[in-house]
């Protein structure tokens, strides 16, 4: 048989446990919140507009989409109007001003915000890879090795990716290395050796 006194001790030892064991889990969660937040820091967030390219109308006509004039002057050097297009999105090129503007951090990524008549607005994050703290983490320290400079005019960015067409699936076999690079082992003739 048990006495009152070992149920109440054991039960207090239960008690301080249960206790000691909240105040350990909300010191870890203080942790990991301070410690986000600490790296948090060292991420930059540019804000920046681009301005949307120009509609054609009947009155007025965009170089890019040269299809209500009917009439072409200086030919056959301004016929072509098919081809007359920016190969990049606004997003990339909101990342590659961003990257230009600051060269001592890396583009991480960007998104979309916002979007007028006018312009369209992206956000672009950017780290500092000097810091000790981003040097430290090894969640995000792949971004100091010197091959991750200006990666954002490289297509190595997700929005660069995207342009390169750089997908899964059939089709997009093509496309790596890169279109050039395709093309050019295409060219090359490679023999067995022992044939």
């Amino acid at each position: 048989y048990f006495s009152f006194l070992d149920i109440i001790s054991s039960f207090l030892v239960c008690l301080l446990s249960h206790i000691l064991l909240h105040i350990l889990l909300f010191a870890y969660s203080l942790f990991l919140l301070m410690s986000s937040l600490f790296f948090l820091f060292f991420f930059f967030f540019f804000f920046l507009m681009i301005r949307r390219p120009p509609r054609s109308t009947l009155s007025s006509s965009s170089a890019a989409s040269d299809v209500y004039k009917r009439q072409v002057y200086g030919k056959p050097r301004n016929a072509g109007v098919n081809a007359l297009k920016f190969r990049r999105s606004l997003r990339s090129k909101a990342e590659e001003k961003a990257g230009q503007r600051c060269g001592n951090l890396r583009v991480l990524n960007s998104y979309w915000i916002n979007a007028d008549a006018t312009y369209k607005y992206f956000e672009v994050i950017m780290i500092d890879p000097s810091h000790k703290a981003i040097r430290r983490d090894p969640r995000i320290n792949w971004i100091c090795q010197p091959t991750h400079k200006h990666r954002e005019l490289r297509g190595l960015t997700s929005a660069g990716k995207q342009n390169r067409g750089m997908a899964k699936g059939h089709g997009h076999n093509k496309r790596r290395p890169s279109r050039f690079g395709t093309w050019k082992r295409q060219q090359q003739l490679s023999l067995r050796r022992y044939r």
